[in-house]
């Protein structure tokens, strides 16, 4: 191996640099890091649909408002945990995680209309704001689904999820 370097300056050859150890990371407190966010998602996305029809909406129905985007939250972090949209195998592949976060999102606002038509309290909400929230909570789940699906394949190409584990065994399986 070429071993020109200024002179006084040591150079290590790729066997004898030392290795940098890199502390695992268990992938559940990544995958419990993403609920988090998609539940912040939702919420701000309905803020942001509330700040744009806030000339419309009166100001005091912001309670209301509110109370309507956590629970639409809760909810969609329930049907998300049901549709298996936190499964490990979906955090790897783009295609599984949009279907899944989008269906589960769909489920929800289905969910909320049926719910507010039952209840006969529809009429209290602005459409424009329930399109409006519907939408850009789907556009920004997509967008956040996708962002943290790439950062974990690249955590995943770096080994960070990668654990030492010790086989005991003098059987075929365990000289494997």
């Amino acid at each position: 191996m070429n071993k020109i370097a200024p002179p006084g300056a040591e150079r290590l050859t790729a066997t004898e640099q030392p290795a940098v150890q890199r502390a695992a990371i268990p992938i559940d407190l990544v995958i419990f890091a993403v609920r988090v966010l998609e539940f912040l998602t939702v919420l701000a996305a309905g803020i942001a649909a509330l700040s744009f029809w806030s000339d419309r909406i009166f100001s005091g129905d912001t309670p209301v408002y509110g109370r309507s985007m956590l629970a639409g939250a809760l909810i969609f972090a329930l049907v998300a945990e049901i549709m298996g949209a936190y499964d490990v195998d979906c955090h790897f592949s783009m295609r599984k995680a949009w279907e899944r976060v989008l269906g589960s999102w769909v489920v929800t606002g289905l969910f909320l209309v049926t719910i507010g038509f039952l209840l006969k309290v529809s009429e209290e909400f602005s459409r424009g704001w329930a399109i409006t929230w519907f939408v850009v909570a789907g556009v920004m789940l997509a967008g956040t689904r996708a962002l943290m699906t790439l950062w974990i394949r690249r955590l995943k190409g770096q080994g960070v999820f990668n654990s030492r584990v010790a086989i005991y065994g003098a059987s075929a399986q365990g000289q494997k």
